[in-house]
């Protein structure tokens, strides 16, 4: 018998192109939006628990030319 026994919280920090601003999140299979803390040139997500697997959507503003 398997059993699966979910993690969390993560936390996953990213370091954003210089100049970028308006970052957001999406868990794809959560179908959930995480709360986006941008920050000293990085975003940072918490994802509270993972069970199986999760794909984690980043986006953010580009900077202006």
């Amino acid at each position: 018998m398997r059993e699966l026994i979910p993690v969390g919280p993560l936390s996953v920090s990213v370091a954003l192109p210089a100049g970028s601003n308006g970052a957001a999140a999406r868990l794809l299979v959560a179908g959930a939006t995480p709360t986006v803390t941008v920050a000293g040139g990085s975003l940072t997500v918490v994802v509270d628990s993972v069970e199986l697997l999760e794909v984690l959507h980043l986006t953010w503003d580009a900077p202006l030319p």
